[in-house]
């Protein structure tokens, strides 16, 4: 289906500056609508027969994926680095349908070592929001260095 590697086939090095903290009000309302997409997303997935464990699903497995992609000052880049990035990018746009539906498509692309599986079509939708990722790597490597 999609396959982030497309766009980000060598790891991005960014500057300190690139990933300075975020600090964003959420609005009760967007964060009600994050948390019903997430929810949404997950009954979807678990009904079609995935299984995620605990907390990690979408948030610490999004981070955990760029992680591994995103490099800070010659390092690797923490989880904090990766959530203010999400932050500034999907403040970018509709914040609550870009946030939520990033970090779903990331941490399916971390399960299935940066691939998407087939999914069920309300998060097939949800993910070409996002376009399989690729906006969002895409804004990454305008910023890489």
């Amino acid at each position: 289906m999609f396959a982030a590697d497309d766009v980000m086939s060598e790891n991005l090095h960014m500057d300190r500056e690139a990933t300075r903290p975020v600090w964003r009000y959420i609005s009760d309302d967007e964060q009600q609508e994050v948390q019903r997409l997430v929810a949404f997303a997950r009954r979807q997935l678990v009904s079609a027969g995935y299984r995620f464990e605990g907390y990690r699903f979408p948030f610490a497995m999004h981070h955990a994926y760029y992680r591994e992609k995103v490099r800070i000052a010659g390092r690797k880049a923490k989880h904090s680095d990766i959530s203010s990035l999400l932050m500034a990018w999907a403040g970018e746009g509709d914040f609550p349908s870009r946030y939520a539906w990033q970090a779903i498509c990331g941490s399916l692309l971390h399960a299935n070592k940066g691939a998407l599986p087939e999914l069920p079509e309300g998060v097939s939708e949800g993910i070409r929001k996002v376009d399989g990722g690729k906006a969002f790597d895409e804004w990454l490597e305008k910023r890489s260095v």
